[in-house]
């Protein structure tokens, strides 16, 4: 595995190759060829459903590169991960749902992060540059999650404390239902 050449998209179907290992249960080449290649749906996919590696699939959700990429893969794999890794899950979620209501603050080039909006971008592993795109992105609204408690609800009561103490949620219009 170790000695794997790097690979190019160009010499073969690299998602046909992942399949077929996976499909043979060489998981780990699978994995392997998936991350090298740059399939990041895969590979999170390949962490999940075959590995059963929950831990390592949300850090590599949390560090991927794009926010509307954490978006999507939280709403699909949301639910196992509150399954298996709660705590961690529901700090993931608190975060995105906190990032959603910077989308009020007129962000600018000049203007620096405040310690609570750099906390909340550092955890995520955004760029500074992504600030000034917040208002562009589709957020979940913070009820979008609460089936994931369904699995687990162990952490409900912290999230619904949580949301409480969200003062800026209460003057979002499509947020009035948690209230």
């Amino acid at each position: 595995l170790n000695n794997l050449p790097n690979l190019s998209s160009d010499i073969f179907d690299t998602q046909a190759a992942v399949k077929e290992c996976r499909d043979l249960k060489y998981i780990d080449l699978a994995l392997k060829l998936a991350q090298q290649c740059k399939h990041e749906d895969l590979y999170i996919r390949i962490l999940i459903e075959d590995k059963k590696d929950y831990a390592q699939a949300l850090e590599k959700i949390r560090t991927t590169s794009s926010l509307e990429n954490k978006i999507r893969y939280i709403r699909e794999y949301g639910q196992t991960l509150m399954a298996n890794t709660p705590k961690e899950t529901l700090a993931f979620i608190k975060r995105m749902v906190t990032l959603s209501t910077f989308r009020r603050i007129k962000f600018s080039s000049e203007r620096p992060l405040a310690p609570e909006e750099k906390e909340v971008f550092d955890y995520l592993c955004l760029p500074e540059s992504d600030k000034e795109r917040l208002n562009n992105i589709a957020f979940p609204k913070p009820d979008d999650f609460f089936h994931f408690f369904v699995v687990d609800n162990s952490q409900l009561e912290d999230y619904l404390e949580f949301l409480k103490r969200q003062k800026n949620l209460a003057s979002e219009k499509n947020e009035r239902s948690l209230y």
